[in-house]
């Protein structure tokens, strides 16, 4: 027993289901202050090649416990066999696991060549990978590690000068300074340096954590603009059954049902979900009419998901339509998804999943339009566009006063995903000091406040409407201002602290 508890591979995957048990549907967020002890403790003293190996056989656990999901999508929605669904599932988890060894492999190295403070290099290099995985090959931020920390508001707060990047940073510097002390790392020769790293990370927390209750104790955002009071309607329409042709004038009349629910509360805006209307909104004048007449008979604006066409290109987009009924907006969706709504290597993929040849792409928007009220300027993300922080910033920061999150989020089935992808609005609310207001097909909806507070939050799978007041926001924080400047910074550091690292082994050879 003994024996199996000092395996490096065992602690390696001991790591990865703690870190795993961090995030949505297990919640237990405490968890991941020291979820990665055992995988750096077992690193020290390591080889690159060894280390690489043992961080890739963790990040494929963690991701296998967190990315489940995906497997059953592709059977459910994407029509493929269990085989090539678990085999590209597979390969997605592999992808992503390469940034887990990566991340052992380079601690490795400067366990090797840096005695002292490498626990800031090892805090960086977690921050640099992340942030690399967020833009390469279109970028699948999901599951940050700070992202752990949605129901630790005060920690959470950091994220408005850092984005969620520092909240990861200070898990691992934690973890990093742990593992430290429990391998003897640091030895009597190094007290001095190793008293004076302690002391940092105890300055860091401290702050990190006073500015966070400093500023949850203050709860207002020093604003003058009036709240608003928006509705969001769910109304749990499966997605594989939308697009049917004799559909359409029943889904019209399910949202018609919800908005007469809707009248005599006088509300300023309803939001309905992405492509909630099922077709072309412009070239179909029934589901046009219909929407119109939504939006006369509540007497309210509407942000409404729709799919747009011009020419051939067609686009998921968000329309904001007033209360006469006119669109007077509309928002293309700019980062689509990879292999579901944009497919590369179309021509290799169809050969082993027919389903593609049938499949058509839509175009990206290019531009990040705002949709207005006569209340207020909305910022629109569209599906997963809400997990990429600076695209979300740089909405607040071209004037959006409350963001927005239209998704269906029906395709994750009733797994973990909703309840991850509902989270990560969390910390867009946070760094950017703004309500959120997302409305999906099926669940989760809700509101969240500019300190990450959660209101309304809907069950997967009902047919509900939700009324909230929100409030107009116009001031930016450091992070909408300036944006992933720490997380930059943390890259910067990564290479010097790697060429340093060759400059001493050759000193030292």
């Amino acid at each position: 027993m003994l024996k199996i508890l000092y395996n490096k591979t065992f602690l390696a995957i001991v790591s990865a289901v703690l870190m795993a048990l961090a995030f949505p549907k297990f919640n237990l967020s405490f968890l991941a202050w020291f979820c990665l002890v055992p995988l750096l403790v077992v690193l020290e003293g390591e080889d690159y090649i060894t280390s690489l190996r043992l961080g890739f056989t963790a990040g494929f656990v963690f991701y296998a416990i967190t990315l489940y999901w995906v497997v059953e999508t592709l059977r459910q929605y994407g029509a493929l066999s269990w085989p090539l669904s678990l085999l590209i599932g597979a390969l997605l988890m592999a992808y992503l696991a390469i940034y887990f060894g990566l991340f052992c492999g380079l601690t490795s190295f400067f366990n090797r060549y840096f005695y002292s403070f490498n626990i800031f290099l090892i805090a960086s290099l977690w921050v640099a990978l992340e942030y690399l995985r967020t833009y390469l090959l279109s970028g699948f931020p999901w599951n940050l590690l700070g992202y752990s920390q949605w129901n630790n508001l005060v920690v959470a707060q950091v994220s408005s000068f850092t984005g969620v990047y520092g909240v990861g940073f200070l898990i691992v510097l934690l973890n990093a300074l742990v593992a430290k002390i429990i391998s003897y790392a640091w030895q009597l020769s190094n007290r001095k340096q190793s008293v004076q790293s302690i002391q940092v990370v105890i300055l860091i927390m401290s702050l990190s954590i006073g500015y966070g209750l400093v500023i949850m104790a203050r709860d207002n955002m020093d604003n003058d603009r009036k709240p608003i009071k928006t509705a969001i309607i769910q109304a749990n329409i499966p997605p594989d059954v939308k697009w049917l042709p004799d559909n359409k004038k029943n889904i019209m009349r399910q949202y018609q049902y919800f908005v007469d629910r809707l009248k005599n509360d006088l509300q300023e805006v309803i939001v309905f979900p992405e492509t909630a209307i099922p077709g072309v909104l412009r070239e179909e004048p029934d589901l046009l009419a219909g929407t119109r007449e939504m939006a006369k008979s509540a007497k309210a604006s509407l942000l409404v998901g729709a799919l747009d066409r011009q020419g051939a290109k067609y686009y998921t987009s968000c329309f904001g339509v007033n209360a006469e009924g006119d669109i007077i907006g509309q928002y293309d969706k700019t980062h689509l998804v990879p292999f579901g709504e944009i497919f590369p290597f179309r021509k290799y993929l169809e050969k082993f999943i027919p389903i593609v040849r049938d499949m058509g792409d839509f175009t990206p928007g290019d531009k990040l339009n705002l949709l207005k009220s006569p209340y207020s300027n909305y910022g629109v993300s569209i599906c997963y566009e809400d997990i990429f922080p600076d695209l979300v910033r740089r909405l607040s920061k071209n004037g959006a006063e409350v963001l927005v999150n239209i998704s269906i989020d029906s395709w994750y089935l009733n797994t973990s995903a909703p309840y991850q992808h509902f989270y990560m609005n969390v910390f867009r609310a946070i760094e950017n000091r703004r309500w959120v207001i997302r409305s999906t097909a099926s669940g989760i909806s809700g509101y969240i406040d500019p300190y990450g507070s959660i209101y309304a939050q809907t069950e997967l799978f009902q047919p509900q409407v939700t009324v909230h007041m929100v409030t107009p926001l116009n001031k930016m924080s450091f992070y909408t201002k300036y944006g992933d400047l720490f997380a930059k910074g943390c890259s910067l550091i990564v290479i010097l602290g790697y060429f340093g690292g060759l400059i001493r082994r050759k000193s030292n050879a």
